[in-house]
């Protein structure tokens, strides 16, 4: 019984800590986002079902602080999700 528990909290840690890799990969590839729209002097441009699209500067911003915060509130939420279940 002990032993199953045991597992089962590492498959959970194990589980946790893939879900922050991948949120972290995330995390950096929409800084660099970020980073490139500011630099950026003439249109932006994002892509929507396989399409290039050009949008406003500011809304691609916002959108992408956006997606951020909801990233990261997702993993918090489903690490919990995990760790109690």
């Amino acid at each position: 019984e002990y032993m199953a528990q045991l597992q089962q909290l590492e498959q959970n840690i194990q589980q946790i800590l893939n879900q922050k890799q991948a949120l972290h990969a995330q995390q950096i590839e929409i800084s660099s986002a970020q980073e490139e729209i500011e630099k950026s002097k003439g249109p932006v441009y994002k892509i929507i079902g396989g399409i290039m699209v050009a949008t406003e500067k500011e809304s691609l911003k916002k959108e992408l602080d956006e997606k951020k915060d909801l990233d990261a509130n997702d993993f918090i939420i489903r690490s919990i999700d995990i760790f109690f279940w």
